[in-house]
């Protein structure tokens, strides 16, 4: 049985699992890229953007998972079983490839684009790992910004303090999935490379060109 201490933590890792969810992570990164390039976009385009992630990255696809929970095609909107993670996990890699597609319209959104895109092939890559084990889906979100802010800062004068805060949410999400056990050790790794390396190399090989 936990003890008083472990159950605060427990508690503290059970919200952040949920304050730190990869729904979020397409917004966080438009709003840096809008900080970055605030004279690149007029107000019109920002919520034009800021619009089209949320719907098709965030609403949609957990309204679907609610469906989908609601009809018991999954037993847990946590879905701790890797199995349930398949069409939850497909229909998300295509809404994110949908949203990019509509960014792909808007000129300066050239690196929304190739992020959206970027995050649909690492959804891919976590849904090919279902068969073996459940890698991290909230580590592989926050490993990819990681990755996208690092390339961002050889490209951009970005403050030291952007990649600092990056990398502690992506090691502070690591540890609140260790800490309520929704994975082992190795899943997280898993999740870790599976968010950084695709996103990584996609941003080093076309947003550096």
């Amino acid at each position: 049985m936990r003890s008083a201490r472990l159950d605060a933590k427990y508690i503290i890792a059970k919200i952040l699992s949920y304050v730190l969810h990869p729904a979020i992570v397409p917004v966080v990164f438009a709003i840096l890229f809008f900080s970055i390039n605030a004279s690149l976009f007029d107000r019109v385009q920002k919520i034009y953007i800021l619009m089209s992630i949320i719907v098709g990255t965030y609403f949609l696809p957990i309204t679907i998972a609610l469906l989908l929970y609601k009809l018991n095609i999954i037993k847990s909107l946590e879905m701790h079983n890797r199995q349930e993670r398949k069409t939850p996990y497909i229909i998300a890699a295509v809404f994110y490839y949908l949203t990019a597609l509509a960014l792909k319209m808007v000129p300066a959104a050239q690196l929304l684009y190739l992020f959206l895109i970027a995050t649909s092939i690492v959804i891919l890559v976590l849904l090919a790992q279902i068969p073996f084990y459940k890698a991290s889906a909230h580590v592989a979100s926050f490993a990819g910004l990681l990755a996208a802010i690092i390339v961002l800062s050889r490209m951009y004068d970005l403050s030291p303090l952007v990649v600092t805060l990056s990398i502690a949410a992506t090691g502070i999400i690591a540890w609140a999935r260790l800490e309520v056990e929704a994975h082992t050790s190795a899943e997280v790794i898993a999740g870790f490379l599976s968010g950084f390396t695709p996103i990584f190399v996609l941003f080093y090989l076309f947003a550096l060109r």
